[in-house]
């Protein structure tokens, strides 16, 4: 007798077996995601980073902070060519998305941070250094929702324990 098929034991067998796979994989697949959309939030506030230190060198308009003083560079002032979207789909929050460029002992010190809105939920990284950001592991700074600590620069207030002075927009 030829035998032409699989027997209905060997199909079950068959997707038990690739059922399982699943079961493996597609949790580590979306963790996988997850992180490479933690790491682009990253890549984006180090970018914004080196863009408002450009603008600093460049644009000789802006006063330099004085020692313990710092000034925002919101990220409206800052050009968004590479800021389209949001890592979620979204759009950042150029109001509440700033870097901060401190003086403290004749050094600069640079911290972002960036805070995209998508649907009734936000996503971002708060205030948090350079040297921070370049970390391994900093993917770990991404925060979402209630844990996001939305910070509206004044001037004249204290951010981070240096006075505001200026406010680029």
């Amino acid at each position: 007798m030829s035998r032409k098929g699989f027997t209905l034991i060997e199909l079950l067998v068959t997707i038990f077996i690739l059922s399982l796979i699943m079961l493996v994989a597609v949790p580590n697949v979306m963790n996988i995601v997850d992180k490479n959309k933690k790491e682009t939030y990253v890549n984006d506030a180090k970018k914004m980073i080196t863009l408002a230190e450009y603008k600093l060198k460049s644009d000789s308009s802006i006063a330099l902070p004085n020692e313990g003083s710092c000034i925002i560079v919101l990220m409206k002032a800052l050009d968004l060519s590479d800021f389209s979207k949001g890592v979620e789909g979204g759009e950042y929050d150029t109001n509440n998305s700033y870097v901060v460029i401190a003086r403290d002992n004749n050094k600069y010190i640079y911290m972002a941070t960036i805070i995209e809105k998508y649907g009734d939920r936000v996503r971002g990284i708060n205030l948090s250094s350079r040297d921070d950001l370049n970390k391994e592991g900093a993917f770990n700074l991404v925060k979402e929702d209630e844990e996001i600590e939305t910070i509206t620069p004044v001037l004249n207030s204290s951010i981070k324990g240096y006075t505001v002075s200026n406010i680029i927009s």
